[in-house]
């Protein structure tokens, strides 16, 4: 049986409308909310073109993002979003900040004076007597040897395990008065390569005048899989450039912490001043987190903090 002209006409008319409905249907509306009700227009505005270039990296095509000012709502019109990845990813502040480090010869009477807080106040609620222990909440603690750093990262503090890292983070609240006012504790995530155990570096930041809030200066941000080790690469416009120069000719034989929303990626340390403005970030970084971070700070910071409310399937019309 062969086909006339007209019923192959019909024929590709209904498969184009079958599968144009169908694409429709599959449609989705993403409700974000505003947790600051006081929101300014330019913060939603500025939100609003950061999403979307988070999505147009991600090339999900076609997607819309709007926002509805009077009830603190931004809307992804789209194809469905998994609610993870909204989270872990789209949602991100993408806050890149550089800190100086205390090192452990900054901190040791610190942490001493910090220890016997710690021990006096458990003994109240506790019999029997207990020794060092927040020394002993560290699965490893750096020493000082005479004037150098053991070990050869200045500002590397020490590393606890993820099981003991709760009871390391109670400790150091509860001797919190013995530590200098403007340092702030920070965690690097490790993982041992056979047993895929989660350890944690901690590392004391300093929260002053001097560190360098980078979004408002990445230039250019990309993923770069050439070398030995998964990395981004960045490049700082000119006033970033020369902070990020005098920050580390002022740093030179200490620590810089990398820090993204809170999360140290990496604390090297500065061998020598860094001039131009290009710097790359190495980490033990699966191939899409790479991806993920470079995305982030290339379509810059997230001046709100939103979460999902919900996700509803819609028809668009013609």
């Amino acid at each position: 049986m062969t086909l006339n002209r007209y019923s192959l006409f019909v024929l590709i008319f209904c498969s184009i409308s079958f599968f144009s409905c169908k694409n429709k249907q599959q449609q989705f509306i993403t409700t974000l909310t505003m947790e600051d009700s006081a929101a300014t227009k330019g913060q939603i505005d500025t939100a609003v073109l950061v999403l979307q270039k988070r999505l147009q990296a991600e090339k999900i095509i076609g997607a819309t993002v709007t926002a509805n000012y009077s009830n603190h709502q931004i809307t992804v019109q789209s194809g469905n979003l998994d609610k993870d990845w909204i989270r872990s990813y789209l949602l991100k502040k993408g806050a890149l900040v550089f800190y100086e480090c205390y090192s452990i010869l900054d901190l040791v009477n610190s942490l001493k004076e910090a220890d016997k807080i710690v021990a006096g106040k458990i003994a109240i609620n506790q019999t029997g007597s207990i020794s060092n222990p927040l020394f002993a909440a560290f699965d490893d603690i750096a020493q000082p040897n005479g004037t150098t750093y053991s070990p050869g990262t200045p500002g590397y503090i020490g590393q606890v395990s993820q099981e003991k890292l709760p009871l390391l983070k109670k400790y150091l609240e509860l001797g919190k008065d013995a530590i200098p006012l403007d340092a702030t504790i920070c965690y690097r995530e490790q993982q041992e390569d056979k047993s895929k155990r989660k350890y944690y570096e901690v590392y004391f930041l300093k929260e002053n005048d001097n560190k360098f809030f980078a979004s408002d200066h990445i230039k250019s941000s990309e993923p770069n899989f050439d070398g030995k080790y998964t990395a981004v690469n960045m490049t700082l416009d000119a006033y970033g450039t020369n902070v990020w120069s005098r920050m580390t000719t002022r740093n030179v034989n200490k620590t810089l912490a990398i820090v993204i929303d809170g999360k140290v990626l990496t604390a090297p340390r500065v061998v020598s001043p860094i001039e131009g403005g290009m710097m790359q970030i190495a980490g033990v970084f699966e191939k899409q987190e790479a991806k993920d971070i470079a995305h982030l700070l290339q379509s810059g910071y997230l001046p709100l903090k939103l979460q999902l409310k919900n996700i509803t399937g819609v028809k668009i019309a013609e």
